[in-house]
């Protein structure tokens, strides 16, 4: 009996999340950076596996919107370029699924995996970066876990969409000091 009423109190909690538009919004980097550059720079966009996990003992199908998806991804990298233009510490003309030759730094963005908890809206992205600049390369793997550092009521009252921009926005704060740190020992 308390199975059933779990059950039904996480898939209760799932379909409110699912009301909410789950589509990753541009994020943004928000320190500012000590060095610049004028090189140019490409990303290229690896994609993994996408998946969800209800963490349920009864089997559960999870709504494939709500999980950090392809397009969510191709989000991310968009504003990672939007970033790195923004901040000056590259000038990056092409986000593309294919390496794109010609640039002074290459950058691949690789999510190796994503996984989505629907119950609590919890997010864990598994991802690998890339850097390449003429025979200098440089790669890291991070694990991002949205709640992590996050109050309990934050925790507790985060939809499909603010999960996901916590996540983002985490990866981003760990991805942009390895690209300056990479950008800064090239000058």
């Amino acid at each position: 009996m308390q199975r059933l009423l779990a059950s039904l109190a996480c898939s209760g909690t799932i379909v409110l999340a699912g009301c909410v538009n789950p589509v990753l919004v541009k994020v943004s980097y928000e320190n500012p950076v000590a060095h610049t550059s004028e090189k140019s720079a490409s990303i290229q966009l690896t994609t993994g596996v996408v998946e969800g996990d209800a963490g349920l003992p009864v089997p559960f199908r999870s709504n494939p919107s709500l999980n950090f998806n392809h397009q969510d991804q191709r989000i991310f990298v968009e504003s990672l370029k939007d970033e790195l233009n923004r901040l000056k510490l590259l000038r990056v003309g092409q986000v593309s699924e294919r390496q794109v030759d010609g640039a002074d730094v290459s950058i691949e963005v690789v999510f190796r995996r994503t996984t989505h908890f629907p119950a609590a809206q919890r997010y864990i992205l598994d991802v690998a970066m890339r850097l390449k600049s003429g025979e200098r390369g440089f790669a890291r793997r991070y694990l991002v876990y949205s709640a992590e550092g996050e109050s309990f009521w934050t925790n507790m009252n985060t939809n499909a969409a603010e999960g996901k921009e916590l996540a983002a926005r985490k990866l981003m704060a760990r991805l942009i000091p390895d690209i300056e740190a990479f950008v800064a020992a090239a000058n």
